[in-house]
């Protein structure tokens, strides 16, 4: 009996090793995550875009910051942020309904960019912005501390 109490808690023992090791290593480092109030030196390419979600009204809904040259109609205009720029994180956006299908979001702001009163700049953890150790791409965003 007391051998079968010690193979069981060696069995016990090994399967804990096993679940934990692959979560372990598979985890996030804890600096992936933006924090409120951090602040970003722009040292990359990234662009301001302007995006209207009523095509026939044609007025700004959001403004979306992406490392990418996007075009469509729902794009009301599009300018290259200047190098040197500071963005500061505001806060997490609201979830949207099936938010497992969408990037997390952030309101941010950026120093050189004037933004209509209501117009939330945002930034989406997505298309390169993101990075793979740390929370933001540093090709185009250097953290101030």
């Amino acid at each position: 009996m007391t051998r079968e109490i010690s193979l069981s808690l060696a069995w016990l023992l090994v399967l804990s090793v096993a679940l934990s090791c692959p979560f372990e290593t598979n985890a996030a480092p804890e600096n992936r995550d933006l924090r409120i109030g951090q602040k970003y030196e722009i040292v990359g390419e990234l662009y301001v875009h302007s995006v209207s979600d009523d095509l026939n009204s044609r007025k700004v809904s959001i403004i979306s910051l992406v490392p990418l040259r996007l075009s469509g109609p729902e794009i009301i205009s599009r300018q290259l942020v200047p190098t040197g720029s500071v963005l500061t994180v505001v806060d997490k956006a609201p979830k949207k309904v099936f938010a497992f299908l969408y990037p997390d979001r952030y309101v941010v702001r950026v120093n050189t960019i004037e933004s209509p009163v209501g117009i939330p700049v945002v930034i989406d953890l997505s298309r390169g912005i993101e990075g793979k150790s740390t929370a933001l791409n540093p090709l185009i965003f250097k953290p101030l501390f």
